[in-house]
């Protein structure tokens, strides 16, 4: 079913089918999707995405589209390695050396997220701009940390942005020198926020949907780095949960395969309460639970009858890594 569908299936339950009405079934249904969506790990939402990695890299920023990660595998199709997960925090505690060691890549790491699509090389000006010409004066928010140089420290400083023409603030030198842009921030906008590099016309580093307030990638560390730089790039393969397609627009679908009846339940639970019937809704979210709970069943039945391959680990088993 799709967004147009599901509301009107939960206006025609409740008996009233205005479109202001259906407008707010919809704002409903987005939002319980999201709900569900983040309350499981589900099957439905898991890829594989491959990445490749230049210069021997070791601190990568994941593909956007990836909420969670699960597993990183290195090397070329059909000879690559599976990497083991460690607690960054254990690793620094007990062997923070084992963080520089250069070899074979064993491990990966998850490290504090950044704002950016890809790492900074540093002394770059970088720029904000929108999409739309109609963005004139919206104050953009920006929080970075400053290279060794400028004291390593995080400073904040807002860009008004001037529609679809690049601009920076001069009057902080801070931004010719960053090493990571930790957030960037703004209200709903009328067009897609993009940061830039002045020297580099068409580089996006950045992008904040007109709908969204700020942005966030994944960054992790691999483990360990790469003795030499691979010129031709070294293949990479993630694993984990994309993130969740909104319900946006009328046409749009549930990633989740059948979980339209329990969106459409709890839906309809929220749009009884908002006519102040408590009683009628309270029956609505406990079938919503249940639908809810029969769908986390069989998909917890489908993932115990497949075959599940266990990895070798001996491999991992490194001296100063903490698994």
């Amino acid at each position: 079913m799709t967004l147009a569908d599901m509301a009107d299936q939960v206006t025609e339950r409740i008996g009233v089918t205005d479109d202001n009405t259906t407008l707010q079934a919809k704002k409903f249904l987005r939002r319980r999707y999201q709900v569900v969506y983040d309350s499981q790990l589900w099957s439905d939402a898991q890829v594989a995405v491959p990445y490749t990695i230049y210069n021997g890299a070791d601190v990568i920023h994941v593909p956007a589209m990836l909420e969670t990660i699960l597993q990183i595998r290195v090397g070329a199709s059909g000879s690559s390695q599976l990497l083991r997960q460690i607690n960054h925090q254990q690793v620094f505690q007990l062997n923070p050396d084992a963080l520089d060691e250069v070899g074979s890549r064993v491990a990966w790491t998850e490290l504090s997220p950044s704002a950016t699509l890809a790492p900074l090389v540093g002394n770059e000006f970088l720029t904000l701009y929108s999409t739309s010409v109609n963005d004139t004066g919206v104050e953009v928010r920006v929080r970075a940390q400053r290279t060794v140089a400028y004291g390593s420290d995080l400073v904040d400083w807002t860009v008004r942005v001037d529609g679809t023409t690049e601009v920076f603030q001069s009057s902080v030198g801070l931004i010719t020198a960053v090493v990571n842009v930790e957030s960037i921030s703004k209200p709903v906008t009328q067009g897609e926020i993009r940061m830039g590099n002045l020297s580099s016309p068409g580089a996006v580093y950045a992008r904040i949907k007109a709908s969204d307030s700020h942005t966030s990638y994944k960054r992790v560390q691999l483990l360990r780095a790469a003795a030499s730089a691979n010129a031709s790039g070294e293949a990479l393969l993630f694993y984990g949960k994309h993130v969740i397609n909104p319900l946006i627009h009328d046409n749009d679908v549930p990633q989740i395969k059948n979980i339209e009846e329990v969106l459409i339940a709890y839906t309809t639970a929220d749009m009884l309460e908002r006519e102040r019937q408590w009683g009628k809704a309270q029956l609505k979210v406990q079938e919503g639970s249940a639908l809810l709970m029969s769908r986390i069943l069989a998909e917890r039945t489908q993932k115990s009858n497949s075959i599940q391959i266990v990895p070798d680990t001996e491999t991992y088993a490194e001296e100063g890594y903490v698994y």
